[in-house]
């Protein structure tokens, strides 16, 4: 949890930052040693930080208005903040840690939070499904199977989890991590060529991490029809993705047929 944020930099605490946005007022789940309270104060955020490692959220408590030391899974929202109001709450990777993340973010709508941003990893990532295709599953010090993720989620999973605590996913970022660049590099290797191709050819395949906007939904006529949206907007993608693909292929076989001539 001891990292740098590049402030030209575009990985995942990036993106989570823009997505926040300016002088706000913002409610930052699971703090750590606070490099993203650090960021988020730098942009004129003022932070209610929560953290269940006393050593830590003394550390980045320096950058907090208020640190609450807690465990999320516990954490009754209404007693510890009452009817404090906050423009943004921040889950940096940290819903893959907690026991019952659906709770937390049910119970997160009593914060009268405008909206949430989130990051989370993507357990459909093609180094992972490769390394599982092979009987490999590995916990590790950091990554994808970080020894201390209690959950994982695709992008269905997460946006099922939202509409079903009451949020409204709005807007989405990946995270991309060619594979041959990732923890999964070596069981990548193992694999044949068709495989590899197959696995790459699946939607999110080379997606890390997904970063996600979200806000409190309305009534669940509204998460229906949402829900139908996004479903809709998938399948353009998809189309646009499958015909990105034929032409790429198309290329590379009359590139091919140059050469032979």
């Amino acid at each position: 949890y001891d990292y740098s944020i590049d402030p030209n930099g575009n990985d995942t605490a990036n993106k989570v930052l823009r997505f926040v946005g300016n002088d706000l007022r913002v409610l930052e789940l699971g703090t750590a040693a606070g490099v993203m309270t650090r960021e988020l104060q730098r942009q004129g955020c003022r932070v209610t930080g929560v953290e269940i490692v006393p050593e830590m959220a003394s550390v980045a408590e320096q950058w907090c208005e208020r640190m609450i030391i807690a465990n999320l899974d516990e954490l009754d929202f209404t007693q510890a903040i009452g009817d404090e109001a906050f423009d943004c709450v921040v889950a940096a990777d940290v819903l893959e840690h907690l026991r019952e993340p659906h709770k937390i973010l049910e119970r997160l709508r009593t914060t009268n939070a405008s909206r949430l941003v989130l990051s989370v990893p993507n357990v459909t990532y093609a180094g992972l499904v490769g390394a599982l295709g092979q009987g490999e599953f590995e916990y590790r010090e950091k990554g994808l199977l970080d020894r201390t993720h209690l959950r994982f989620f695709s992008r269905k999973s997460i946006e099922w989890l939202l509409l079903r605590a009451g949020w409204l996913p709005k807007r989405w970022e990946a995270q991309q991590v060619p594979v041959h660049r990732s923890e999964f590099f070596s069981d990548w290797l193992a694999l044949d060529e068709a495989q590899r191709g197959y696995l790459l050819a699946r939607p999110d395949a080379e997606v890390y991490q997904f970063i996600v906007e979200a806000v409190p939904a309305g009534d669940m006529q509204q998460i229906e029809r949402t829900w139908v949206e996004v479903e809709a907007m998938r399948a353009e993608l998809e189309a646009e993705r499958r015909h990105s693909k034929e032409r790429e292929a198309l290329y590379e076989r009359d590139l091919a047929s140059l050469k032979e001539h």
